[in-house]
């Protein structure tokens, strides 16, 4: 089970040694939030912070865009090592088009799904994407409680495109990842409860988070 870190949640004073600490401890990967301000209300992550990151790091990263132009990043975003570049479709005119442009960019794409849309309002893009990323949570802030009603989007999702994995973001601690592994999502994408805590050991207080969030019973 690919344990994605997401840098939302990290110290980001100190960005570049939370990476390390983070690739020494075994994770999959990380998930960076890109905000606008306007799609959701928060300012997150920009280009220049995407860019360095990339540079910093050889682990697969998934860069979502929670903006409300998301077309108009993709060119500056997809580097190498970006493996997922993750949109939405809720308000966005020209997701088919977003999609395609990711793809054509070697990067694979990603289709976020809000708390309030439904799996059926989105098969038509789903069967275009290489990942759906479940949102647990209303999208723009770290270290809120999961929306367990999100949790069957995950087989929902499945249905729509068995060639493409799922993942789940927001909520996601030792008690809801039981509910995600349970329902067989194939990455979860974890925050607070990754950095949070961890006051002494941290290395070895992280690499035991990791093991409790892949449990499956």
């Amino acid at each position: 089970m690919p344990i994605k870190a997401s840098l939302l949640s990290c110290d980001l004073l100190n960005l570049g040694a939370e990476i390390r600490l983070l690739e020494e401890a075994g994770v999959g990967g990380l998930h960076i939030d890109v905000m606008d301000g306007n799609f959701v209300p928060n300012i997150a992550f920009g280009i220049d912070a995407i860019r360095q990151v990339c540079a910093f790091t050889k682990l697969p990263i998934s860069v979502h865009l929670m903006v409300s132009n998301p077309l108009q990043f993709i060119d500056v975003v997809t580097y190498t090592n970006v493996q997922y570049v993750i949109i939405h479709s809720e308000g966005n005119r020209h997701t088919e088009e977003t999609m395609e442009r990711i793809r054509n960019r070697s990067s694979k794409v990603g289709l976020a799904i809000n708390p309030a849309t439904r799996v059926s309002d989105v098969k038509d893009f789903l069967r275009l994407a290489d990942l759906a990323l479940i949102m647990g949570v209303h999208p723009g802030y770290g270290g809120q409680t999961l929306i367990q009603s999100t949790i069957s989007k995950i087989g929902q999702a499945r249905c729509s495109n068995p060639e493409m994995l799922v993942a789940i973001d927001g909520g996601i601690n030792e008690k809801t990842a039981y509910l995600a592994n349970r329902e067989k999502a194939d990455i979860l994408v974890v925050g607070s409860y990754l950095f949070d805590n961890c006051s002494c050991n941290r290395l070895d207080c992280i690499k035991e988070k990791l093991k409790i969030l892949c449990k499956e019973d």
